[in-house]
Order: C-alpha cells, then structure tokens, then sequence
C-alpha cells in the first residue's frame, strides 16, 4: 500500500511537471509571437524617436558652434535648417514615392545627427576648430553657389537656346 501510494505520487508530479513544462513552453512561444508581431512597430518608433534626437542634436550642435559670434536672427534662421533638412528628406521620400525608405532613412539621421554633435565637441577641443567652424561654412556656400552658376547656368542657357531655335524654324515658311 505504502509503495502503491508512492508510484502514485510519483506518476501525479511527473504529470503536474509535464503540464509545468507545456504550459511554459506554450508562454515563452507566445511571447516569443507578441515580440515577432510588435517588432516592426517597436523598430519604427525607435526610428522615429532617432530622426526627432537627430534633429534636435543637430539644432543643438549648431546652436553651441555659432552662438558665441553670431547675432540672434541669422542664428535662429541658422539653427531652423536642420529641422527644415530632417522635414524635407521625409517629404522627398514621399514625393519620390519610396515610403519603404522612410523608416531607415530616418534612423540614419538619426545616426548623422548623433555624429555631427559627438563630432562637434571633438571640433571644438582641437587647436583649429574655431577656424574649421567659422570659414568652413563660408566655403561650402561659395562652392555651392558656383557649382550652381557653373552647372546650371549652362542647361538654362541651352534650353533658352533650343527654345529660341524651336521658335525661329517654326516662324519660316
């Protein structure tokens, strides 16, 4: 009787283990599902939450480089560009209908705006930064405004010319 009593209860604790074990085997394997479904959410407001810190550090950055020598309302029109960047690299996704790019294309600018101001602070600790900072913007814009002259001068030129000759060999009998 007392052995009949202890195969018993050893056979009612391997059942009660074994439902232990289904049970928390059919638990992990729906967590593991509820983490696989919210996943993509989860990710897509991380990279929202990267391209809000992202813009935010590069308004910061610009903010901290060109707050010493620059009056107050060219540095307010300054510190609006990088907002201004982080709205028109989503509109343009948009336009261009890429929406699948969206999501990693505001993740990295979030990544871009983390190093612009972990690199700004190593800018401002070297012996020529200040002068990095102040003549390097000064350069990209005349480059910039060159290129512009240089590159698109020439197609406007050329269209006002096929446009000219278009309307002259039209006119002729």
């Amino acid at each position: 009787m007392f052995a009949n009593s202890i195969t018993t209860l050893k056979r009612l604790i391997q059942r009660l283990l074994r439902s232990l074990i289904e049970f928390l085997t059919v638990m992990i394997l729906g967590l593991v599902a509820t983490f696989l479904i919210v996943l993509p959410w989860l990710l897509r407001a991380l990279a929202l939450m990267g391209w809000l810190a992202g813009t935010f550090l590069a308004w910061l950055t610009v903010s901290n480089l060109y707050s010493a020598f620059t009056p107050v309302l060219p540095l307010i029109a300054l510190t609006s560009v990088p907002a201004i960047l982080s709205v028109a690299l989503v509109v343009w996704l948009f336009y261009r209908g890429q929406q699948g790019h969206l999501w990693g294309a505001m993740a990295l600018w979030g990544v871009i705006g983390f190093l612009v101001w972990k690199g700004s602070m190593l800018l401002t600790r070297w012996q020529y930064g200040t002068l990095v900072i102040q003549v390097l913007p000064a350069a990209l814009c005349a480059v910039l405004l060159l290129y512009i002259n240089l590159r698109w001068g020439l197609v406007i030129r050329a269209r006002r010319f096929a446009a000219r000759e278009f309307t002259t060999t039209k006119d002729r009998p």
